[in-house]
């Protein structure tokens, strides 16, 4: 009797050729789609079983992942890298020091098609703040090797970590405002007259976004005498 070899799109081999960073997110993908983390001593089959949503495919989707809703279907397949993608990033923000639900709160969004392309939005949950926006036709998002799922993966979270970061090191306009009428005053020759009245215009934003009535209130008296 003849015995048949199964291809198998995932393999222990490809798994053993990742780094440590690619390990965790595949790790995280299988978990995501299998409701279980991998054995420690994986099989191709167990990794190419858990991971089947995800491997080549002509169609949206698979079509024995099909359940009978295959706009969820299509979801969940989207869900496995970018909701993936979203944890990744929250664990390295959290442990640099960033606050979830304080500086970022990531809020993936999918509108999933399967005659067109579907498209995933994350924003913030407290922030007027799109994070990422990307589109793609379900029947050609699908991976070849495991390398390849893991730096997917891998992109959507160093984006959005990397927007959290440039976000939080770039200045607030209205500090940038405060700092320049500081800087201004500085160097002023005192002695000569008053203060621009504009130096005090600055001051009198920068009370009114912070809500300091009190400052404000000063300002606006320094403003009208001015001019």
């Amino acid at each position: 009797m003849e015995t048949q070899t199964i291809n198998y799109p995932f393999t222990v081999e490809q798994f053993s050729a990742l780094n440590h960073e690619q390990r965790e997110a595949v790790e995280a993908v299988v978990e995501y789609l299998s409701d279980f983390p991998l054995s420690e001593d994986p099989t191709d089959e167990e990794i190419s079983t858990s991971l089947n949503l995800l491997k080549f495919c002509e169609s949206s989707i698979p079509p024995e992942e099909f359940d009978g809703d295959i706009l969820e279907t299509i979801r969940r397949k989207f869900s496995a890298v970018f909701c993936v993608g979203v944890e990744l990033a929250d664990q390295e923000l959290t442990k640099q020091g960033f606050t979830q639900f304080g500086q970022f709160s990531f809020c993936p969004v999918i509108e999933p098609c399967f005659d067109d392309a579907s498209h995933v939005v994350i924003v913030d949950y407290k922030l007027p703040v799109c994070y990422l926006h990307e589109w793609h036709k379900a029947w050609c998002f699908h991976y070849s090797s495991l390398e390849e799922l893991a730096e997917a993966v891998l992109n959507v979270k160093h984006h959005l970590v990397a927007q959290v970061k440039l976000r939080h090191t770039q200045k607030d306009p209205v500090e940038m405002l405060r700092d320049f009428a500081d800087v201004v005053e500085a160097h002023l020759v005192h002695g000569e007259g008053d203060l621009p009245h504009w130096i005090a215009e600055a001051r009198l934003i920068v009370a009114q976004a912070q809500g300091d009535a009190a400052e404000a209130e000063h300002q606006a008296e320094i403003v009208s005498s001015s001019r």
